[in-house]
């Protein structure tokens, strides 16, 4: 949120999900029925592709989010390993997905 607020980006929605199961395709739907259909979804993570919670909403979803927006991720590249070990690359990888995210 601070990124978006940092570049004025008031046309993009982020929505926080705090529980996956129960998931209620419902409670999706509700949430996002103030956007037309085909609006771009996006799970953003900062975990790599292959961990954390895109598997199970991929596995899920597949490519379109209650069968009415396209979905995709953002999220680091997979790995074996979930960090880089450096602050550095760590830094650099975290502007990399914040600018993905906000990409259009």
């Amino acid at each position: 949120m601070e990124a978006r607020d940092e570049k004025d980006r008031r046309n993009i929605a982020i929505l926080r999900i705090e529980q996956y199961y129960p998931l209620r395709d419902e409670a999706i739907a509700k949430a996002l029925e103030m956007y037309p259909a085909e609006t771009p979804v996006r799970w953003v993570q900062e975990d790599p592709e292959n961990m954390g919670a895109w598997p199970y909403w991929k596995n899920r979803y597949c490519a379109r989010l209650v069968d009415r927006y396209p979905f995709s991720v953002v999220a680091r590249t997979a790995s074996a390993s979930p960090a880089t070990g450096s602050n550095t690359a760590h830094y650099s990888e975290q502007e990399e997905l914040i600018a993905r995210a906000f990409k259009m």
